[in-house]
């Protein structure tokens, strides 16, 4: 599951880079939606990276904040997908849901992830 984990991981960082860095082709201009669409791809990989983070590392005390950070992006998704019902919010919610999976299944040495 770790490597499982992992990969999730790096492949939510990797969409929120692809989130950030397409912005210029949906906006012209510097307005509040493009401020908003960038701070999701910022926000995607901040989350990529504290999941990253908590993959490689023994237990700690911010497993929780992982799958409290990991349940918001998932309903987040949930609630863009129901929304805009596009393939790449549909992507960005499969990645999350597998992030908040990896999340709280204890990890290999027996410790639970909370």
């Amino acid at each position: 599951m770790t490597l499982f984990y992992r990969i999730a991981a790096g492949l939510m960082i990797l969409l929120g880079i692809a989130h950030t860095a397409l912005t210029g082709m949906f906006y012209d201009t510097l307005t509040v939606d493009t401020l908003w669409y960038v701070g999701t791809g910022i926000g995607t990989i901040v989350l990529g990276f504290f999941n990253l983070v908590n993959a490689m590392v023994p237990p700690r005390p911010i497993c929780g904040g992982v799958i409290l950070s990991n349940l918001l992006f998932t309903v987040y998704f949930g609630i863009v997908i129901a929304v805009l019902g596009e393939s790449q919010a549909w992507i960005a919610g499969v990645l999350a849901l597998a992030c908040l999976s990896g999340s709280v299944v204890p990890k290999k040495n027996g410790s639970a992830a909370v």
